[in-house]
Parts: C-alpha cells; structure tokens; sequence
C-alpha cells in the first residue's frame, strides 16, 4: 500500500515539476493519505471541511479541552500572507494555550522556528501525529 501511495506521489511530483530529491532534501515524512474523509463540518467560511476520522476525533478533543478554558479554536482553511499569519495569531492566547495543550491531543507545530525541513515558521500550522505513522 506505501509503495503504490508513493508511486501515486512520484508521478503527481513529476507532473508538477517537482524534483526527486525534495522529500529526501527537506526531511518530511510520506503524510498518509486519508482514504476515508470524515466531515469536520463547517469552516469559519461556511464551507464543508474533511479529515481523516482519528484526526477528527482528536481535533474535537483539543477543541473542547480549549474552549472549557475559555479558548476558542476554529478550523480555518484559507490563504493569508505570512506576516498577517504571524503578526495575528503568534500573539494569540489560542496560539499559547496550543503550545501548551496540542500535544496532549496528539498534534504538534508542523514547522517551528529553525525546523529542519527548512520551511518558514508557520505558527497556524498543526499536525497530527497519527498522520505520521
């Protein structure tokens, strides 16, 4: 099953001119493709949102441990710039209750400060770790 996943990835790589070696050279893991999507419900746009059922569950979990106290985490799937990104929700009081709380539901920082995958911090960026697996 890995190996057809990651021919499926090698060819859509291929197709976009993605070279070969960027797995290898950023150090990211294979993501596990969700071969089941589960209605998340609504995003902050009204549109409908899907993921993996586990991640689901946990997103769920998080959300509810945040907001009995008193934070409140939204499912957002939108394009703004980095620096609006960073300026707005690095200084929010969710961005410090999930520094504090996401790993306890399994999810961490995608891409910390200095990550060794070379990407730009991104503190609105979680993922859960049962993807990982």
């Amino acid at each position: 099953m890995l190996k057809a996943y990651r021919e499926k990835i090698t060819l859509i790589h291929q197709e976009l001119g993605i070279p070969a070696s960027y797995e290898s050279q950023r150090k990211l893991p294979i993501q596990k493709e969700c071969s089941r999507p589960v209605s998340a419900g609504l995003d902050i746009f009204n549109r409908e949102a899907f993921m993996d059922s586990a991640t689901l569950l946990a997103w769920q979990g998080m959300q509810t441990t945040a907001e009995q106290q008193g934070i409140t985490l939204q499912l957002v799937s939108a394009f703004r710039s980095v620096e609006y990104q960073e300026e707005s929700f690095e200084d929010s009081p969710a961005f410090e209750w999930l520094c504090k709380h996401a790993a306890e539901h399994d999810f961490s920082l995608s891409f910390p400060r200095d990550n060794q995958q070379g990407f730009l911090y991104e503190p609105w960026h979680w993922c859960h770790s049962a993807n990982n697996s």
